[in-house]
């Protein structure tokens, strides 16, 4: 397995080493990933086919979490039911509902509220009812994403659905049908609801099956593992320091998370050389406490098809104030390890220096 950059300091031999190590307060989140789609996204931009979400039709998919998961967005591939409608026409909901297993349904259903002519408004209430948002169609088709309320909802191991719906009769929001659904998708998965109407085949109640293919429902989240972190540390040494002089480094922060910004906002140094030329003359100088006057702040990656990791201004630190005479003529090795405020390291980056008199 490649080894990270937080990884490559592990069992590492320091013979000549000059160590520095920062705290951070840490976001406890790794990179986040689809957890779920439905379909592949085809052509953008586009204003059908579609299958229609109104305040009387609502569609649905099932899904399973296999370990627990943080969801941050919900979307799909969404266009304005009427061509240039309003805002109202294309306001519609998506909702994560908590199931018992791939053949449960949401236990309660939509209920009429008021009459406001010529709108009628209606309201969906349950305790399985996780996260809901308010979303809004573009006119021409987009693959558009809604953040979930309170930075996201942690899903344990088990059995979900997805659903998007209209709480308002002047709602009209297509779902692009591509025709092709991934291979994960399978007939039972799908749920509807609709309000029963005269001649209609559909009962007034939540049912499997109906399944416009191509339809694309995404869920997006990440692992949920408290205390693991995906910042990642790169040094810069200048070519050669002398003894009595502070030894400086540039830092590189990478945030590898693709929504929650990363904050530093402590460091501690150490120092450890080879203070006597001799195989048994390991020295350690420190380690020092310090905290950074502006705490660093290190901005999400940018996951697209290539993950772009975040980066924040580099900075730099004074790895100690003197040299000290000992290391005279060597090679020093900077080592920075990143840990959490709790003092659990994450792994880091390192350089070199030459010690000149």
């Amino acid at each position: 397995m490649k080894k990270t950059l937080c990884d490559e300091v592990n069992g590492r031999l320091r013979l000549a080493l000059l160590v520095i190590v920062l705290a951070f307060a840490l976001c406890p989140t790794v990179h986040a990933a689809i957890i779920y789609e439905s379909a592949p996204l085809g052509a953008k931009g586009v204003t059908g086919p579609f299958a229609t979400i109104m305040y009387d039709q609502w569609f649905g998919v099932r899904f399973q979490v296999a370990e627990p998961m943080v969801v941050k967005k919900i979307g799909g591939h969404f266009v304005a039911g009427i061509p240039g409608s309003a805002v109202p026409a294309r306001t519609f909901f998506g909702a994560v509902v908590q199931l018992t297993g791939l053949t449960d349904f949401p236990d309660t259903k939509p209920v009429f509220v008021i009459d406001i002519d010529p709108v009628k408004y209606y309201s969906w209430t349950g305790a399985d009812i996780l996260a809901r948002v308010d979303m809004v169609a573009p006119n021409t088709s987009a693959d558009i994403r809604a953040d979930l309320p309170g930075g996201g909802i942690v899903l344990q191991p088990g059995y979900y659905a997805l659903i998007f719906g209209a709480l308002a009769s002047n709602s009209r929001v297509g779902m692009i049908t591509t025709g092709t659904d991934t291979g994960t998708v399978s007939d039972f998965a799908w749920i509807a609801w609709s309000e029963i109407s005269p001649g209609s085949p559909f009962p007034d109640d939540w049912y499997d099956g109906y399944r416009p293919a191509g339809t694309r429902f995404v869920v997006e989240g990440k692992p949920w593992s408290p205390g693991a972190a995906p910042i990642a540390v790169q040094l810069a040494c200048p070519v050669s320091v002398n003894v009595g002089q502070p030894l400086t480094v540039t830092v590189n922060l990478y945030n590898r998370d693709c929504y929650d910004p990363a904050s530093v906002n402590r460091f501690m140094m150490s120092v450890i050389g080879n203070a006597d030329g001799t195989l048994g003359g390991l020295g350690m100088f420190g380690p020092y406490n310090r905290w950074l006057s502006t705490p660093r702040v290190v901005p999400p990656a940018d996951c697209g098809t290539i993950m772009a990791p975040g980066t924040a201004t580099p900075f730099n630190l004074t790895a100690i104030v003197a040299v000290p005479a000992s290391l005279s003529g060597k090679m020093a090795t900077v080592d920075i390890e990143a840990v959490t405020n709790k003092g659990q390291t994450l792994g880091g980056g390192e350089c070199v220096v030459n010690v000149l008199q």
